[in-house]
């Protein structure tokens, strides 16, 4: 298929893609190392407030990005998998 044959906004997204791709982002990876799934994540994160641990929790998440909100210097999403959704701020 010949680029003329795309939309303005397909367009847009493949010039996106390779400016990624120019600077070393993989936009699509191949792999992803998921450490926990939401519930799990939930779960050890309300374990180690119950436990007053004061350490970061961290997981590496993989899922649907259901949600995107920007508020201000804020942003917000939701993640779900077939184990639940959570909130992430950033």
């Amino acid at each position: 298929m010949l680029e003329e044959d795309f939309s303005e906004l397909a367009l847009n997204r493949l010039e996106k893609v390779r400016r990624m791709r120019a600077e070393g982002v993989e936009p699509y990876p191949i792999l992803s190392n998921r450490t926990a799934t939401t519930q799990a994540a939930i779960e050890a994160y309300e374990a180690a407030e119950t436990a007053g641990n004061s350490e970061a929790v961290t997981a590496t998440l993989a899922g649907r990005l259901r949600a995107i909100r920007n508020m201000g210097k804020l942003s917000f999403a939701h993640i779900e998998d077939g184990f639940g959704k959570v909130q992430l701020f950033f």
